[in-house]
């Protein structure tokens, strides 16, 4: 049951933040990339490969100020790395306050 509350959660949030910023048009070009790791816990050890959604808000000076995870799979699996790599990502600066997308792949190297 926790797991459609989750998506409904998200759903409406990314409506919220989509009423309330612009999207960056054109896309903000990142200056400063980090790319999330691999976490290196037991749990994640089983060689699971997923993605991370996320949208960012990014303020005028390129700093990213917010972050929301949009969509994952495996769900919650790797939300935390890639949430932390987009907070660390900086962009070009700009006229105005804006959000876009990232998209993070994770694979575990074999």
């Amino acid at each position: 049951m926790l797991f459609p509350v989750i998506l409904t959660i998200a759903s409406a949030l990314t409506s919220e933040v989509n009423s309330m910023l612009l999207q960056c048009t054109p896309r903000r070009i990142a200056v400063h990339r980090e790319f999330p790791e691999y976490p290196t816990s037991p749990i994640h050890n089983r060689g699971v490969d997923g993605f991370v959604e996320v949208i960012v808000e990014i303020d005028k000076e390129g700093k990213v100020v917010g972050v929301l995870v949009v969509k994952s799979e495996p769900l919650l699996f790797f939300d935390d790395v890639a949430t932390d790599a987009a907070e660390k990502r900086r962009f070009e600066a700009a006229d105005t306050r804006c959000w876009q997308t990232l998209h993070f792949s994770l694979e575990l190297e074999r």
